[in-house]
């Protein structure tokens, strides 16, 4: 008996994704070799399989934290070889960029390589005066921003004082100074130890926020001029992901705000009293006193014409009584948050902010304008004050004709406190939230809304191009500390991230670094010295399209550069850092996916391993952090409890592999053997099994069924493998199933005069005649399938099925025709079935179904109640009974 070959060109991305290989079977013979270097296919395909291992390694880490826990708290993930050894380590010869365009958090990073001896690093800026590497934006590009707000009080004798909890010193501190390290003259800053955690602070929502009130109550005992005080609830919870953290934070900041406008009220009440003292013995004391309690620019105006003495002695009282200006940095706890902490979105969001000035002495509100932003605070503050503004400030958001004039002004920034413009949305913690204090400040006080976010703040005005549920394609939220850069600049400050994407030539979601700029010369000496003295490079960063501290766009268009100038595909080494903050929470293993589609797109780049940016993103004392990073991508202490090992030939997908074991026993049930090369195993190692089983004389009696991916159609890969197959004489009887939708049917169009997709019998006559063309007469059938789309019912697809899920039924039964045979097999496969559950429900629901329907068998193919029931899991026994409706709305 003929041994019978069946090539099986299924494409079952669902499976097998698209990007797992692409190998045509033309290099077969170099793939067999064990001295097969990195540059040829091999290399690049079994880079490609440990990248999946690693996808899914992240996937399974994601799912198991806490509800409460995200994956910016991530522990290493890391791929080694079968020894156990990590396969990319860093080396103090590599060249290592840090990716990131914040220099707060980076610089620490950064000066902890450098202590370790890393000293070829790259930034895109400079992080510190101390940092030893290369840059590719001008310093001046984050240098000091000259006449701040701040810095004009100072040069005209007004005292400061800034207080804050640590997480914002900087914020409130160098920031609000425009970067300015060290304070002004007659400026003070306090920092507040901050509130001890065990939970990343969802336990504490009070955070230190009653002691920075305290703070500004002893303050406004003394003499100070101008108080800044940051409360940062609303922006810490909502980064927990808690809204009920969230809620109970943003009423302890209201209670806060509330005892400093009744302290700035006594204080009123006081001085008021000293007034009427003043205008008591004149003649119309009880005329101005009356104007006094109900308008007191009317007060002011007679009193001028009555006593231009007391005129004077008031307003020097006047000056004592402190206004309170309230806004906000950026949006984030009004938006975003679920009633389940894990489905929650935990980054910030580009909702308009509020902008509040209480006057004490002045009951009647100041039309304030609309439709501006934070930018035009400075103005409004120094003309609050009766102060110049300059010329080059955004202007003030105050009337013309108001006149200003010098006050003490407690400035309380509500950090992260938004105004969601849906009244509706059910889990808006600051409109749900009992904030009686600031909700008496917008109805009684000077109010407007205040843009806080994009291009407003010198950053992009789009966070993705990209498709999928983890790329936000809204604004770009705003962000803490250029939020305060902002409030106190007066002007539109261009952010390193506006300014490196300006750097990308063409479209900023497939662009590469434009040569022609000189800052990105720096870029191409080091990657070109890279290839020179072939060195590697490693790329570490927050892998994500928050904005905030880095972008994957960066890192594409820095691929694209790098493949254009020639360095090696394992050359340029990703690091990526699991977000989970600054973007949708539980997408590490999207973006990851993200990564290596570029990957393979590009044809440029790997992953060594992921790690949560918690540990990354860190603050000054963190120093034992950072060695662990360094120690861990060094390959020097991979074995301890934080780091999961992915070794290269681990099992991926327990469903796929499910599928593959499944698929198998039906063909040994007709008679039949099957091997399965594709990404969860050694495709090679089974190419050589196909030698050894076919020659076995134990085989001469068996069919074999060798499953090759869809992707062998890619630089007309199926006719290489019919090629090699004849080539190796195993081609006697070969016959081909081809399952032909979506994609794979796009690819095998171009074989056919028709680019219809419709499968006729011309067509399978024009297939026949150009494998013939290639390879001369052949005893050959084909059979091609429809494309399984057009079988799939839009019910089926409503309820999350792919067109490609059922594909392997359709297979299988057009391998029962051609093979001819009659036996009864048993065909399921756990991934269908697993997603089947809720077609299940589905059809109970409209009736359609219910717990007493019959199974049925579906052209031979035996699907019996107990191995369903064993194979789908969570699903009840008689659930199983459904198998047959659900393969009917697809076939």
């Amino acid at each position: 008996m003929h041994t019978t070959l069946i090539l099986l060109i299924c494409f079952i991305s669902t499976c097998i994704p698209p990007r797992a290989s692409y190998a045509g079977a033309a290099v077969f013979d170099n793939l067999r070799k064990p001295s097969a270097g990195k540059d040829n296919e091999t290399y690049n395909i079994l880079n490609e399989l440990k990248e999946l291992a690693l996808l899914d390694a992240v996937k399974k880490a994601q799912d198991a934290l806490p509800d409460d826990v995200n994956e910016q708290n991530l522990n290493f993930i890391v791929q080694v070889d079968k020894e156990g050894n990590l396969v990319y380590p860093l080396s103090p010869e590599a060249k290592i960029i840090i990716g990131h365009i914040r220099d707060d958090r980076a610089a620490y990073f950064a000066r902890g390589l450098q202590k370790r001896g890393f000293k070829n690093l790259i930034g895109y800026i400079k992080f510190a005066k101390d940092f030893e590497g290369k840059y590719v934006l001008p310093e001046d590009i984050v240098a000091e921003v000259p006449n701040t707000f701040l810095e004009r009080l100072s040069n005209k004798g007004y005292t400061s004082v800034k207080i804050s909890e640590d997480e914002k010193k900087s914020h409130t501190g160098d920031n609000a100074d425009g970067r300015r390290k060290s304070p002004f003259k007659g400026e003070r800053r306090i920092v507040i130890e901050m509130q001890k955690s065990k939970k990343a602070y969802v336990d504490t929502p009070q955070m230190k926020m009653k002691e920075c009130a305290d703070a500004v109550l002893m303050e406004l005992d003394g003499n100070v001029d101008f108080i800044l005080v940051n409360l940062l609830s609303s922006d810490m919870m909502k980064h927990t992901g808690s809204f009920k953290a969230s809620v109970e934070g943003n009423q302890i900041t209201d209670l806060q705000l509330g005892r400093i406008k009744e302290k700035i009220d006594g204080i009123k009440q006081n001085i008021v009293k000293l007034v009427e003292s003043e205008v008591a013995n004149i003649e119309t004391g009880k005329e101005l006193k009356e104007l006094l309690n109900d308008d007191y620019d009317k007060f002011l105006e007679r009193l001028k014409t009555v006593d231009e003495n007391i005129y004077n002695n008031v307003r020097n009282l006047e000056a004592r009584i402190p206004m309170l200006v309230v806004t906000a940095d950026h949006g984030a706890s009004e938006d975003g948050l679920k009633a389940n902490q894990k489905g929650s979105d935990t980054f910030h969001t580009a909702n308009p902010v509020p902008y509040v000035i209480y006057d004490p002495l002045r009951k009647k509100k100041i039309p304030l304008k609309s439709g501006k932003t934070i930018v035009n605070n400075a103005a409004t503050l120094l003309h609050l004050l009766g102060e110049e503004i300059p010329s080059d400030y955004e202007e003030s958001l105050l009337p013309g004709d108001y006149k200003g004039s010098k006050r003490r002004i407690v400035f309380c920034v509500l950090d992260g406190w938004g105004i969601n413009p849906n009244r509706n949305y059910p889990y808006d913690a600051i409109r749900l939230a009992n904030v009686p204090n600031y909700n008496w400040l917008v109805e009684n006080a000077s109010f407007t809304k205040l843009k806080a976010h994009g291009e407003v703040i010198g950053l992009r005005s789009q966070l993705s191009y990209e498709d999928g549920p983890h790329h936000l394609k809204g604004l770009q939220a705003g962000q803490t500390d250029i939020g305060h850069l902002h409030l106190f600049s007066g002007r539109q400050i261009k952010q390193p991230l506006w300014y490196v994407d300006n750097f990308i030539n063409g479209k900023i979601s497939e662009g590469v670094f434009d040569e022609s700029k000189p800052e990105v010369k720096v870029l191409i000496d080091e990657l070109n010295e890279a290839k020179d003295k072939n060195l590697e490079v490693f790329y570490i960063a927050v892998a994500s399209e928050g904005g905030v501290h880095s972008s994957l766009y960066h890192m594409y268009a820095l691929m694209r550069l790098a493949k254009k100038l020639g360095l090696k595909k394992d050359q340029f080494i990703i690091i990526p850092a699991a977000d989970g903050r600054d973007v949708p929470s539980r997408t590490a293993d999207l973006y990851l996916q993200d990564i290596f589609t570029k990957i393979n797109e590009i044809d440029i780049g790997v992953v060594s391993g992921v790690f949560g940016r918690d540990m990354l993103v860190r603050k000054e004392g963190m120093e034992d952090i950072t060695n662990r990073i360094i120690d861990v991508f060094s390959g020097n202490e991979i074995n301890k409890s934080d780091v999961i090992k992915v070794k290269p030939d681990d099992k991926l997908g327990g469903g796929n592999k499910d599928f593959f074991d499944a698929n198998s026993r039906f063909f040994e049930a007709i008679g039949g053997e099957a091997l399965f090369p594709g990404y969860l195993e050694d495709i090679w190692g089974q190419y050589e099994n196909l030698h050894s089983k076919v020659s076995s004389p134990s085989f001469s009696d068996k069919k074999l069924v060798l499953a090759v991916h869809s992707s062998f159609f890619k630089k007309g890969g199926a006719i290489d493998a019919l090629n090699e197959i004849i080539r190796l004489q195993l081609g006697h009887q070969v016959h081909i199933v081809l399952g032909i939708y979506g994609e794979g049917a796009d690819k095998i169009r171009d074989l056919f005069s028709d680019k219809s997709g419709i499968i006729t019998a011309k067509t399978i006559a024009e297939l026949k005649s150009t494998l013939k063309n290639q390879q001369g007469e052949l005893p050959m059938d084909v059979v091609i399938l429809k494309p399984a789309g057009e079988e799939v019912s839009l019910e089926a697809k409503q309820v999350g099925f792919s067109e490609k899920t059922i594909s392997t039924v359709a297979v299988a039964k057009a391998m029962q025709v051609l093979l001819g045979t009659n036996s009864k097999g048993q065909f399921y496969s756990p991934y269908i079935l697993g997603r089947f559950r809720k077609f299940c429900e589905k059809m109970k629901e409209d009736g359609v179904i219910n717990e007493n329907t019959k199974p049925q068998v579906f052209d031979g193919l035996d699907l019996p109640e107990l191995e369903l029931a064993q194979g789908i899991k969570g699903i009840k026994e008689n659930d199983a009974d459904l198998i047959s409706k659900f393969i009917d709305s697809f076939i």
